[in-house]
């Protein structure tokens, strides 16, 4: 999943093999229960929390709010 966790913040660098459709998995980080979908069409990040969550997403800044899904087509979040 590319997942790490870097001066304090997450960091995301999902990749997908070629002979995968997609994978998911959750996480729970510093209160925030978080939902990773990585599929050949887009990435999506779930945010089940109550306060909006704040990481990095191949080295950009996104922000997903409190009960909030971000969803980034492929090939776009590069």
């Amino acid at each position: 999943g590319g997942m790490r966790v870097y001066d304090g913040q997450l960091q995301l660098n999902p990749f997908l093999p070629s002979k995968w459709k997609g994978y998911s998995f959750q996480i729970r980080f510093r209160g925030h229960f978080i939902i990773i979908r990585v599929g050949k069409d887009a990435i999506s990040i779930g945010n089940k929390s109550e306060k909006e969550l704040t990481f990095k997403l191949f080295g950009k800044e996104q922000t997903v709010s409190a009960q909030g899904e971000l969803k980034i087509p492929a090939g776009t979040a590069k």
